[in-house]
């Protein structure tokens, strides 16, 4: 599918209630990690959870039919993204081990803020406007105060 052929339409009560689902899910990680910490070990749970993860998307993909391994040149660059997501959940699983679940939440969604002002650098076609500059600004002045309070 094209560009081209994609367009934007409002969100409807299915995709606010998915993203609203997902977001709970993905907001009570850090609880259960650091819940289940004194049970099985933070990095070991990450490699529970990156196997069944794996699991998935090769299920997934063999029940789409789509292939996974064909010479494409995307290799290094698939290879690079997954030891860097890796580390990053490495990180956030260790991390849990010296501070509060809530507090890694705050410092895992403060990724958005750096995510846009990397774009705006790096990416011609991803520059901020004043405004955008001012809704970044406004986020990461949430995060300071969020930490601040805590």
């Amino acid at each position: 599918m094209s560009a081209q052929t994609l367009s934007r339409r409002p969100l409807d009560g299915a995709a606010i209630g998915l993203m609203v689902v997902l977001c709970a899910a993905w907001g009570l990680q850090q609880v259960v990690i650091k819940l289940t910490a004194p049970l099985m070990g933070a990095v070991l749970q990450a490699g529970v959870r990156s196997a069944v993860a794996a699991l998935l998307v090769f299920g997934f993909a063999a029940w789409r039919g789509t292939p996974i391994w064909q010479r494409d040149g995307t290799l290094g660059a698939g290879l690079l993204a997954g030891l860097l997501f890796g580390a990053e959940f490495f990180c956030i699983f260790v991390g849990l081990g010296h501070t509060t679940a809530s507090r890694m939440a705050v410092f895992l969604y403060t990724a958005p803020i750096f995510t846009a002002i990397g774009l705006h650098f790096a990416v011609a076609g991803e520059r901020l406007h004043r405004g955008q500059w001012l809704g970044v600004v406004l986020a990461f002045c949430g995060m300071v105060l969020a930490f601040a309070t805590a």
